[in-house]
C-alpha cells in the first residue's frame, strides 16, 4: 500500500481501460469503480485507497490516482480489465474484452480492518474471489456495494444481464446496496421476491436504486422508500456516473450521518456535476496518444 494517512475508506474493483463511443466521439480513458468512486472519496475529503489488480505493463498510467491523494495497492496480474463502451440514447453497450486476475480479499485485509467501511464495485461476476464476501461479512466491517457486475454475464465478449451465483453472498456483507432500476429487477426476478423482503433477508440497511434522468428511490429497512428527483445536467459523458452517486451517498450517510433524503439529493448533485464533466475532469483519466 502506498504511503498516506490510514484510509477512512478502501475501494475494490477493476481499474478499466475503457474505450468510449458517445455522441461521435471515439476517446480512451481510465475507469472503474475505483477510479470513479476513489477519486469522489477524495474530492468530498475522506482518505480513500484503492485495491485492484493492473498489468505490469499498463502500471505507468496509475500515477494520476496516486497524484490525486490515493492510497494504491496493484496486486499483479497477465491482463488489465477493458471494456469498449458505446453509449447511446437507450443506454449503454458494452464488450469485455479482457479481464485481470480477481482480487483477493489478502489484498486488502489490513487496510480494511482499520477503515469506517468497505466500497466493492466488481464489474464482471469474477472480479473479486467470493471469499471477499464471505470475510468481510464475518468481520462485520461496512460494505457499501455497487450490484453491476453480479447482474451480467459475458458471452464471446458481449456484456449480457444475467444473475450471478455469487448473488446471496455479496448481499449477505453488505449494509448500502446501488443498483439501477434495470438491475433491481433482475437481482428480484433471480432471488423470487422484492427488496423490502431481500433487505430483510439479508439484513441490507438501504438499497438505493437509481434511473438515470428519472432520479430514483432509497429504500430503507423497515420503512418507507425514500424519493429523490435527478438534477439537470448538460451530458457530456454518463459514464461512472452511478460510482460517483454511490460513493457521494456513502459520504453523506455513512462520514456526515446526513438524513436519507439529504445524502440523496447530495448524491445526485454530485453526480450531475460527473455527466456535465465539472465534477472529475473529463482530461483527467484520458489515456495518453497512441496508449491502446
Amino acid at each position: 500500500m502506498s504511503g498516506g494517512p490510514q484510509a477512512r475508506v478502501v475501494v475494490a474493483g477493476s481499474v478499466t481501460i475503457d474505450d468510449t463511443r458517445v455522441a461521435g466521439r471515439r476517446y480512451r480513458k481510465l475507469g472503474g469503480v475505483p477510479a470513479y468512486a476513489g477519486l469522489t472519496y477524495v474530492r468530498e475529503g475522506i482518505a480513500a485507497a484503492l485495491v485492484a489488480n493492473v498489468a505490469a505493463c499498463d502500471a505507468d498510467l496509475l500515477a494520476v490516482f496516486a497524484a490525486e491523494g490515493l492510497q494504491t495497492a496493484w496486486g499483479a496480474t497477465e491482463h488489465t480489465t477493458r471494456f469498449v463502451n458505446r453509449v447511446e440514447h437507450d443506454g449503454r453497450r458494452q464488450q469485455l474484452r479482457t479481464t485481470a486476475r480477481p482480487i483477493a480479499y489478502v489484498a486488502m485485509a489490513r487496510a480494511a480492518a482499520a477503515a469506517a467501511w468497505v466500497h466493492l464495485g466488481p464489474l464482471h461476476p469474477d472480479d473479486l474471489h467470493a471469499e471477499v464476501y464471505d470475510q468481510l461479512a464475518a468481520a462485520c466491517i461496512p460494505v457499501v456495494l455497487d450490484l453491476q457486475g453480479l447482474v451480467r454475464e459475458t458471452r464471446r465478449g458481449k456484456v449480457l444481464p444475467r444473475a450471478s451465483h455469487l448473488l446471496p453472498f455479496a448481499l449477505r456483507a453488505a449494509a448500502i446496496v446501488k443498483t439501477s432500476h434495470r438491475e433491481r429487477q433482475i437481482v428480484q426476478d433471480a432471488l423470487g421476491t422484492g427488496v423490502d423482503r431481500l433487505m430483510e433477508r439479508f439484513a441490507i440497511d438501504e438499497w438505493v436504486s437509481t434511473d438515470g434522468a428519472r432520479g430514483g428511490c432509497i429504500h430503507v429497512r423497515g420503512r418507507e422508500a425514500v424519493p429523490y428527483a435527478a438534477r439537470p445536467a448538460g451530458a457530456l459523458d454518463p459514464t461512472g456516473a452511478g460510482d460517483v452517486f454511490l460513493a457521494a451517498y456513502a459520504v453523506a450517510r455513512l462520514g456526515r450521518n446526513a438524513p436519507v433524503a439529504a445524502a440523496g439529493r447530495h448524491a445526485a448533485a454530485v453526480a450531475a456535476r460527473q455527466v456535465a464533466g465539472r465534477h472529475i475532469p473529463f482530461d483527467l483519466l484520458q489515456l495518453p496518444d497512441g496508449r491502446r
